[in-house]
């Protein structure tokens, strides 16, 4: 991404139109600068997006231009626009990272010099002049390295999927921002209780319940206001934001990196995963009006507003210069895949009826209004100017079914003394040790046909993915390979899961795995999983069955047995239960 650009092929869910934007020919988005305040629309504050411009796909010179926060799941940096539309991605690497949210595992870093060090040089990453007291997170690594996130990409990815969260954060005071995410505050209760407005998104309701019930959370949240809420901002000064980590102990992050500080260190272009944190069990409670169909009922929201989709949706105009009126059209664009790794807490989610409605109904504008705009609705903004809000598509990757119930196998295996270790593996490099261990995500092959297509679709916005367990045993590693099954109706009436083998093979180096992973991505959709129909796989292996044994101490433990010993490893067969 810095020499020369490598141009991935990508296109939006929905075509739009940025009539704000000026930048004619071709044009990567680089950075997030710092925040303003928009005159024209102060419900939602502007970025200072540094683009530069490709030649012969070289990046050239900086440009830098003013969008909403609401906005920049649209503005990735990396992202290729050619006379103002999004055409291509820039070829990075993507890997998981392990941090320490705590404060002794991270701080505040900038271009100017700190200490007389920089965090990382132009050679590396180059920036305009202006950008030198743009503010990031160095994350210290166990290996001595750092990962390094800019501030408000950890904003605008890390603390939520949708564009509402980060927008009402850094616009309004703590009670009102308290007064935008729930319709009611609950009172104190032994459990998290959550009351969150329709308009907040499922996946962010982690994110709301420690809003809720969490200091370091509602901290975190406030100094955000606090840096915004000068007379410096106000005038339309710049201001560098700082952004802190939501929550304390360890997480997992997954990164579009650039490699600096001669490849010792990484700069996170583009978050695109993470591990949703580990706490306390919580209920969340979704208002229902008793019309039924009626979601969007609330202080904020008219009672319903038709939404433009399919072959009905013309080019979609957007501005930052006009704020949505109260009877326009709501349109929500789906921006890229972001992969989530649940946690082990328990949510409950239930509907209420409501109490009463806030707003006498009133009557809608049908006609397609002439611009989009992210900021909030009004009684006094435009008819014409619709409510547009961007949100990110979460994808699950946890092991669920028999994927999960062979990694328990395997793990009894190794408290039994029968393998000295088990990890799972996600390429290039990241492993770990998990109860909740991380699948690989298939790629959708170009061109792909229907049956594969059709194989790779895991339902509910999931592509199908594989699991990866990295086995020593006795000096040597294994790697298992399991692809995540469907359900389906067994012979019995009942509901199972998909039956297929799996794979074993021995590994002596990394590259060996990583050419044996990237072979799989890229031939076994068209073959449906089956491993026997898939020729060139580059390493020797071995294929087994998901048999059961009335001797099995968990699911699969005689399946485990039986793929180690098919690399001639000896393991002990399970003892016979007594009758």
């Amino acid at each position: 991404m810095l020499d020369h650009i490598t141009r991935l092929p990508y296109a939006s869910s929905r075509s739009s139109k940025d009539l704000d934007l000026n930048l004619p020919g071709d044009w990567i988005v680089w950075w997030y600068g710092p925040l303003r305040k928009n005159r024209a629309d102060n419900t939602v504050p502007l970025v200072d997006v540094v683009f530069r411009e490709l030649v012969n796909d070289v990046p050239q010179a900086f440009k830098t231009q003013q969008i909403a926060l609401s906005r920049l799941g649209l503005y990735q940096p990396g992202t290729i626009f050619v006379d103002g539309n999004a055409v291509a991605r820039a070829q990075c690497e993507e890997r998981w990272f392990t941090v320490n949210l705590d404060h002794k595992g991270w701080n505040f870093v900038n271009r100017e010099l700190i200490n007389g060090v920089l965090p990382f040089s132009d050679k590396d990453f180059e920036l305009p002049p202006q950008s030198s007291s743009d503010w990031s997170l160095a994350f210290d690594q166990k290996d001595q390295s750092r990962l390094f996130i800019n501030c408000v990409e950890l904003l605008a990815r890390g603390y939520s999927l949708g564009s509402e969260i980060p927008r009402i954060l850094t616009t309004y005071t703590w009670p009102e921002v308290l007064n935008r995410f729930f319709y009611k505050q609950n009172k104190s209760s032994a459990r998290w209780v959550i009351y969150p407005r329709n308009d907040m998104i499922q996946i962010d309701e982690t994110f709301l319940a420690h809003v809720r019930h969490d200091v370091t959370t509602q901290r975190a949240c406030k100094y955000l206001y606090e840096q915004l809420d000068t007379p410096e901002f106000v005038n339309h000064e710049p201001c560098s934001l700082q952004v802190k980590p939501w929550t304390k102990g360890t997480a997992r992050l997954k990164c579009r990196v650039i490699p600096v500080n001669d490849g010792k260190d990484f700069l996170c272009i583009v978050l695109t995963g993470r591990k949703l944190p580990d706490g306390v069990d919580f209920d969340s409670v979704r208002e229902q009006s008793e019309q039924k169909g009626e979601t969007r009922s609330d202080k904020f929201y008219p009672q319903s507003r038709p939404r433009v989709t399919g072959e009905e949706a013309d080019e979609l105009r957007m501005t930052d210069q006009r704020q949505p009126g109260s009877r326009a059209p709501y349109e929500e664009i789906e921006t890229d895949e972001f992969e989530i790794s649940s946690s082990d807490r328990k949510i409950g989610r239930t509907r209420q009826i409501k109490e009463h409605v806030y707003n006498t109904p009133l009557p809608l504008v049908t006609d397609e209004p002439e611009v989009y705009a992210t900021g909030e609705i009004t009684g006094s903004g435009s008819a014409q100017v619709g409510k547009l809000s961007v949100k990110g598509k979460p994808v699950t990757i946890n092991a669920e079914g028999a994927l999960l119930s062979m990694w328990k196998a395997f793990l009894q295996l190794k408290e039994r003394g029968d393998i000295d270790s088990l990890e799972w593996f996600v390429p290039p490099d990241s492993r770990g040790t998990d109860d909740n261990p991380l699948c690989v995500q298939l790629s959708t092959p170009e061109p792909v046909s229907s049956k594969a297509e059709k194989w790779l679709d895991m339902g509910g916005n999931a592509r199908r993915g594989m699991l990866l367990m990295r086995i020593e045993v006795r000096g040597r590693v294994f790697l298992v390979v399991e692809f995540q099954r469907k359900k389906e109706k067994q012979e019995d009436g009942s509901i199972g899961e998909e039956n297929r083998s799996g794979l074993i093979c021995e590994i002596k180096t990394l590259k060996q795995a990583l050419d044996l992973v990237a072979t799989l991505d890229a031939g076994i959709a068209e073959h449906k999983g089956n491993f026997k129909k898939l020729k060139g796989l580059p390493i020797p292996h071995a294929l087994f069955k998901h048999r059961s044994s009335i001797n099995n101490g968990v699911a699969f433990e005689s399946a485990a047995i039986n793929a180690l010993n098919l690399m001639k490893l000896g393991i002990p067969p399970l003892r016979k239960k007594l009758q």
